[in-house]
C-alpha cells in the first residue's frame, strides 16, 4: 500500500506564488528548514500551520493536499466553463 502523502501540492503551490522557503517561511513564523520537511514529507504538520498556510498562499485545504493542485484548478475552471457554456 503506498504511503499517504500530506502537503503534497505544498512547493508547487509556493512556487506558484513566487515564494522561496525562506519567504514563506517568514510569512508563516517558521524556520525555512520546516517549510522544507513538510514539502519532503518528513514531517507532519499541525491543523494550525496548514490553516496559516492556506491563508498565506490564498488557496483551499484541498489544494495543500493535491499533487498537482495549479493543474488540478485550470481543469475545474475548464470544466465550470464548458458547463456555462452548455447551458
Amino acid at each position: 500500500m503506498a504511503m499517504k502523502k500530506y502537503l503534497a501540492g505544498l512547493r508547487l503551490l509556493r512556487i506558484d506564488r513566487k515564494l522561496s522557503q525562506l519567504a514563506l517561511a517568514s510569512l508563516l513564523g517558521v524556520s525555512e528548514q520546516t517549510i522544507s520537511r513538510y514539502e519532503n514529507q518528513l514531517r507532519f504538520p499541525r491543523e494550525k500551520f496548514v490553516r496559516s498556510t492556506c491563508e498565506v498562499l490564498d488557496c483551499e485545504f484541498w489544494e495543500l493536499h493535491h499533487p498537482n493542485p495549479i493543474r488540478a484548478k485550470r481543469l475545474i475552471a475548464l470544466a465550470e466553463a464548458l458547463e456555462r457554456a452548455a447551458s
